[in-house]
């Protein structure tokens, strides 16, 4: 599956390509036809390994635990019966970016996936245990689901981490550069300003040295006044 894999562009071309024959989606629709009257059970082994794991239980509002509980059947019953239609895939993007929001481990997703596959592998062997060939190609079928659904939360983590690592070079780079400008802009006004001060002090010499002239004059002028009286 591609790292820079974004959740919000799931459709069915892209689970199309995780399952090119189709094979999978069919097999998964089997094991969904054939637990269905069970599916409420995979989907609570989720939500309480999930509330176990993270103890959000503690954290959370009612109305928010309820709707992690909903969520849970979703993604169940939409990846077992509907796998090829991806909306599972959302559903598990948006089960990993709310544990990270609450600063939760995706392990703790992951540990929870893995608890409602165990929980569907167990319901397969109820099942047809009696029938091996179909018993294995369904498990086989199932171990493969796990693989792309943990692939899938992998990259969903990733590539939020590396959106989140651009986000904040791009915020670190408009800072600097703003702090670039400023520094530029401060040496040009004190640059101004000290050509300014050249200009008053420049013309307080000049002043100053007209002052020093005028009582060089005056001096002389009184030397040879003195010089003259005593004549």
């Amino acid at each position: 599956m591609p790292s820079s894999l974004s959740p919000a562009a799931i459709t069915s071309d892209y689970m199309a390509d995780v399952d090119p024959t189709g094979a999978i989606a069919s097999a998964a629709r089997e094991v969904g036809e054939l637990i269905e009257k069970d599916l409420g059970s995979v989907g609570a082994t989720f939500f309480a390994t999930y509330m176990r794991e993270t103890g959000l239980q503690d954290r959370l509002s009612r109305t928010i635990i309820a709707r992690i509980e909903q969520e849970a059947d979703v993604y169940v019953r939409e990846k077992l019966l509907h796998f090829a239609e991806g909306r599972w895939a959302q559903s598990a993007a948006d089960c990993v970016r709310h544990a990270r929001k609450h600063d939760v481990s995706v392990r703790s997703v992951m540990t929870a996936v893995a608890a409602a596959n165990e929980r569907v592998t167990d319901l397969i062997w109820e099942r047809c245990h009696d029938d091996g060939a179909r018993c294995r190609k369904l498990l086989s079928m199932m171990l493969q689901i796990a693989m792309i659904d943990s692939g899938f939360m992998s990259n969903v983590l990733s590539s939020d981490q590396a959106e989140t690592q651009r986000a904040e070079r791009q915020r670190y780079g408009t800072l600097f550069e703003q702090r670039i400008v400023g520094e530029i802009d401060g040496a040009s006004k004190l640059g101004e300003s000290l050509r300014e001060q050249a200009k008053d002090a420049s013309a307080a010499t000049r002043g100053m040295l007209g002052k020093a002239s005028e009582v060089a004059a005056a001096a002389e002028q009184s030397a040879l006044a003195m010089r003259e009286a005593a004549r």
